[in-house]
């Protein structure tokens, strides 16, 4: 029961700050469009430079593994953060698609026509932040490796469960898109991975 008031806590701070991550996503790529900077080159720019953050920590500490490396917490929780805020963004298509699916009906044409934008800038780049959640993820796990036995084994277990779940989500993410290529997607597939990205959010509230 502490557990599950603790996760209600947690999930009412995770939702003000993915209100504000979704509200950071729309200044940016209205800002982006506005001074004519292409969104494509600094989305996989940033994204290539927390991947790669993420990467060379990981193997920085494989390679002093050996000698006694130390834990690197602070960067480990700012990955695991990161994760988060980019769940937010890949599970925000669903979202902007039914916005659009209303809002193309009324007489707004302006917005219908920036919404229709952010959908497709949303649906372009949907597998790469998905890939990018794994990698902050996975990085934010191997950085705690040299102290996983200090942490509870609450953190351990909901972490384990977290990712695994997060490994799946990625996995069903690139089988869709299989099947989407062949044109043999089935019908409700795309339903599952809503479903389970909400599993996987609840998960990281009760991990957080």
């Amino acid at each position: 029961m502490v557990y599950v008031t603790r996760a209600l806590m947690r999930s009412e701070a995770l939702v003000i700050l993915g209100c504000f991550d979704v509200l950071g996503l729309l200044v940016g790529y209205a800002t982006l469009r506005a001074c004519h900077v292409s969104v494509r080159w600094a989305t996989w720019g940033v994204g290539l430079f927390i991947g790669g953050i993420s990467v060379l920590a990981c193997v920085g500490l494989l390679l002093h593994a050996q000698t006694g490396a130390v834990a690197d917490v602070g960067l480990s929780n700012l990955l695991g953060y990161v994760s988060f805020l980019v769940a937010i963004y890949a599970a925000t298509l669903w979202l902007t698609r039914h916005w659009y699916l209303l809002i193309k009906r009324q007489t707004l044409r302006w917005l219908a026509r920036q919404s229709r934008h952010m959908l497709r800038y949303l649906r372009d780049h949907h597998r790469f932040f998905g890939w990018l959640v794994l990698l902050t993820a996975t990085a934010h796990t191997v950085l705690l490796l040299p102290i996983v036995a200090h942490l509870s084994s609450y953190e351990v277990i909901t972490g384990i469960v977290a990712l695994a779940l997060l490994a799946a989500l990625t996995a069903l993410g690139e089988w869709i898109e299989y099947r989407v290529r062949h044109k043999r997607l089935a019908p409700h597939a795309r339903l599952w991975h809503s479903l389970l990205t909400i599993v996987f959010l609840v998960a990281f509230a009760f991990h957080a």
